[in-house]
């Protein structure tokens, strides 16, 4: 899946987000750098809501893991780790 990422030059540098990851940023001195950090940024938030429904997975009543499951197959696909 292709995410758009928003990048701006600031007085220090540059600066990144991406509008359908809320609070996923990133900053840096050069563009190339903001890029570099920016994509592990992307690969920790999306680890982080992986993380989080494995955690709430534990939690659910029988009759909801596997809408919890095809959910986090989903999220898993976006970014394309097992």
């Amino acid at each position: 899946m292709r995410r758009t990422i928003l990048f701006e030059e600031t007085d220090t540098g540059w600066s990144a987000h991406v509008s359908d990851l809320p609070g996923c940023v990133a900053a840096g001195y050069s563009l190339t750098e903001t890029a570099y950090l920016m994509e592990t940024a992307i690969r920790n938030h999306l680890e982080g809501i992986r993380d989080t429904l494995y955690d709430l997975a534990d939690k659910l009543p029988e009759s909801d893991i596997p809408a919890a499951e095809r959910y986090l197959e989903f999220l898993i696909a976006l970014r394309g780790c097992k």
